[in-house]
């Protein structure tokens, strides 16, 4: 899927990322749960990132760092659930904070987080049941 159209300065794109380890599991069920959830809150989702790869492959072939590059301050990242963004919770901890340093907003639907950059770091403010 193509990238968004350019937008007026000031306003907001937000992101779906939906992540399959194999060709068996289906993105469909994600894509569903997401805009589903974002119906639910009034929001809207402007462009889905899919992929079907293992969290083991590298930041690249999970299409990480093109998320990263797409991602502007006051944009929007929604995900399912934590695992969607990495392999371990040390690289998701890392990526959350990079995430809201940068002022994007991140949403993790099964977990009920909508976290917004207030400067505060995602290891203090996740339930400690999540980590």
């Amino acid at each position: 899927m193509s990238p968004p159209a350019a937008t007026a300065e000031g306003t907001t794109i937000a992101y779906a990322y939906l992540r399959a380890s194999t060709d068996k599991q289906d993105l469909d069920h994600q894509r569903l749960e997401l805009l589903d959830y974002a119906r639910r809150h009034d929001l809207s989702i402007d462009d889905f990132i899919e992929v079907t790869v293992s969290s083991r492959r590298s930041r690249k072939r999970r299409r990480i760092e093109e998320l990263m590059a797409r991602l502007d301050g006051a944009d929007t990242l929604m995900a399912t659930e934590l695992s969607r963004l990495g392999r371990s919770t040390a690289e998701v901890i890392a990526l959350v904070n990079e995430l809201l340093q940068r002022g994007v907003r991140v949403i993790l639907s099964k977990q009920g987080l909508d976290m917004k950059p207030q400067g505060r770091q995602a290891s203090r403010i996740w339930p400690r049941r999540l980590l």
